[in-house]
């Protein structure tokens, strides 16, 4: 699994585990439909009521954020 395939696969299990409905937005959603684009980022939507925004905005912190070292265009 290369880092972009992990990064999709995180997202999934982050949404998945705590119930968040989302959509790959952008780019990204166009390979669906046989249109290629290079893109070096994932734009993602989440489904959430605003009086959960900032528990959800925690739970994305405190599971899935990580403070890059290295070259901020590198997944």
């Amino acid at each position: 699994m290369n880092p972009f395939e992990k990064t999709l696969k995180d997202i999934d299990d982050f949404c998945i585990s705590n119930k968040n409905k989302y959509a790959i937005i952008g780019e990204l959603a166009l390979i669906f439909y046989k249109i290629q684009r290079t893109t070096n980022h994932i734009d993602i939507t989440l489904l959430i009521d605003l009086e959960n925004m900032e528990s959800v905005s925690k739970q994305i912190i405190n599971s899935c954020y990580a403070e890059r070292k290295d070259s901020p265009r590198r997944l």
